[in-house]
């Protein structure tokens, strides 16, 4: 929809006073510029409607702002509007991301050396332990494992470098979060939390063992699905549930049981 200058002027103008045909006609002249700085910023992994959206948003602010007495057009003044809004969103994301993936890594070297030194040594370790073997301070592993969990937090005023790992939280049924899942406990609650803390082979072998989301499947049904054997299945299984339980406390002891 191409418009004249006079005719876009007289939009602007209807549109400054909220007229919404108007609003709609210079979003619609202007759309295959925004449709255009979104398929450049989409490659970072923003799906290209969100973009789209910041854009029109962005030339709606930049009509609100433009200067009739300038002799200019809108697109002219609006470009650095809508781009700048792509590029916000996109390093918004591209931080967010960053900050999951260092936290996911942080998270799994934690868990997978609580799980070699349980098998090692028959309990689990202390956060001094983690930390030792990690080459860090325990109040960097404390700090990861109560961001991850939420709303368990440390008892300070324990003596923790004492203690297995799994004591040094608060009871889980006094957290806010188990209290929640206590009261307001629900397919989805179930479904949110065990992806926060399994990975999708973990999160099959279980949904699909308890037929959570469907119909029961059996050690070898599974086995043969992931070219695993029974017992391997058995064992991510068991593996899964330690981890839930572990997080979340009792509420998990009481969902899966053979």
């Amino acid at each position: 929809m191409n418009l004249s200058s006079h005719q876009e002027r007289e939009l602007i103008k209807l549109a400054k006073k909220g007229d919404k045909v108007a609003i709609e006609k210079l979003i619609n002249a202007n759309y295959g510029f925004i449709y255009k700085c979104a398929l450049k910023y989409s490659n970072y992994g923003i799906p290209i409607e969100d973009l789209v959206s910041e854009g029109i948003l962005a030339l709606i602010q930049a009509i609100k702002k433009f200067d009739l007495r300038k002799k200019v057009k809108l697109l002219t003044f609006a470009a650095y509007y809508i781009e700048n809004a792509m590029r916000k969103i996109t390093v918004e994301q591209a931080h967010s991301v960053k900050i999951t993936l260092d936290y996911k890594e942080r998270i799994d070297k934690i868990f997978k050396i609580i799980e070699e030194f349980r098998v090692a040594n028959g309990r689990e370790p202390t956060i001094e332990e983690i930390a030792k073997i990690l080459n860090t301070r325990p109040e960097n592993v404390r700090k990861v494992l109560n961001e991850y969990r939420g709303e368990f937090s440390f008892d300070e005023e324990n003596e923790e470098n004492e203690r297995p790992i799994e004591e040094t939280f608060e009871d889980p049924k006094q957290s806010n979060l188990n209290q929640t899942i206590q009261n307001e406990l629900n397919l989805e609650n179930v479904i949110n939390l065990m992806k926060r803390v399994l990975s999708e082979r973990e999160f099959k072998i279980i949904t699909e063992y308890y037929g959570i989301l469907g119909e029961k499947k059996t050690f070898e049904d599974l086995g043969k699905e992931l070219n695993l054997s029974k017992e391997r299945i058995r064992q991510i299984k068991e593996k899964a549930i330690r981890r839930l339980r572990f997080i979340y406390g009792d509420i998990f002891k009481e969902l899966f049981y053979d």
